[in-house]
């Protein structure tokens, strides 16, 4: 039997990276305010999101997307997904802006 990640597509072993630019709202858990910005690629376990400030590793994060039908998503819901920064990337010109890299510990999809 084929493990599958914690958003239950791709195998645990290796996370195929899927390069995706979808608009994400995130927070730190238990804040009330959102930030919206967009995602650089999704995994099973993770994702790597586009941010104006860098984040601290090992914050509680919250984030919230449409999956893509392209990775398995079915376009009817919302994912929340709950997990912690991992890496932050600081950009290499200011143009460029901040990454957050997020892993994955659980999700739910709320229906539209």
């Amino acid at each position: 039997m084929e493990r599958r990640g914690v958003l239950g597509f791709g195998p645990t072993a290796r996370a195929s990276r899927y390069t995706v630019s979808i608009p994400v709202r995130y927070r730190p858990f238990g804040d009330f305010g959102w930030t919206e910005t967009r995602t650089i690629n999704i995994s099973c376990t993770g994702v790597l999101f586009e941010t104006d400030e860098p984040l601290t590793v090992d914050t509680p994060i919250e984030l919230r997307f449409d999956l893509p039908v392209e990775i398995g998503g079915t376009g009817e819901g919302e994912l929340s997904c709950f997990g912690q920064v991992v890496r932050t990337i600081m950009p290499p010109a200011s143009d460029t802006p901040h990454a957050a890299a997020a892993a994955v510990s659980d999700f739910h999809v709320t229906e539209q």
